[in-house]
């Protein structure tokens, strides 16, 4: 017995659309290591480097003991986007930032452990490709507050000052004034014309 088919089912076609689209999509809430880096480029666009901590913790099932890990992820911004974060971000600021993963491969050099740097018999330094994985920001909000406790939002207008009152004189208190009437004015009387006409025309 053949089923019928659904007719709110997705095609073929859109079966396979919809498992050939990918998402490159970044969410992070945590805080600044270190100021970040505002700096303008040849062009004369505004760009900002920062690093955001996001803290996990778990128990370890061997000890009992709590356990916390920060990971480091590098950001960047790009625009007004860089602008605000160069502007009213620092160290220990609390941010959320959304974007999409990117990875950029630059050479560099090598150094042991007590910092010296590798070299190659003829004494030069040694450069190896290395790779760097960092979110570029699309949206970057500010989660921590102004010192003063004001968050960063756009504050109101303040309403603008009542008149001062006008203090009532020690003879009034207590009395209850009648507005007067309006005094009557009187029209002046028309003149009278005469429009009889005169005797022997």
């Amino acid at each position: 017995m053949r089923v019928p088919q659904n007719p709110n089912s997705p095609t073929d076609g859109q079966r396979k659309e919809l498992i050939m689209s990918d998402i490159n999509k970044s969410i992070l809430i945590g805080h600044l290591g270190a100021d970040p880096e505002y700096r303008k480029t040849t062009n004369g666009k505004s760009v900002c480097n920062f690093s955001v901590g996001c803290n996990s913790s778990w128990t370890d099932k061997a000890t009992g003991q709590r356990v916390e890990k920060v990971e480091w992820i590098r950001c960047t911004a790009w625009g007004p986007q860089a602008d605000a974060v160069g502007t009213y971000m620092s160290k220990g600021k609390q941010v959320y930032v959304e974007g999409r993963m990117e990875t950029e491969s630059y050479e560099g050099t090598v150094k042991y452990a007590n910092g010296q740097f590798v070299v190659d018999g003829n004494g030069n330094q040694i450069k190896v490709m290395k790779y760097a994985t960092k979110v570029i920001a699309h949206t970057v909000k500010f989660l921590s507050k102004r010192e003063g406790n004001t968050a960063y939002q756009a504050q109101p207008a303040a309403a603008p000052a009542a008149a001062p009152a006008v203090p009532a004189s020690p003879a009034a208190v207590g009395q209850t004034f009648t507005q007067p009437a309006a005094p009557q004015v009187q029209a002046p009387a028309a003149p009278t014309v005469d429009f009889t006409a005169p005797q022997g025309v």
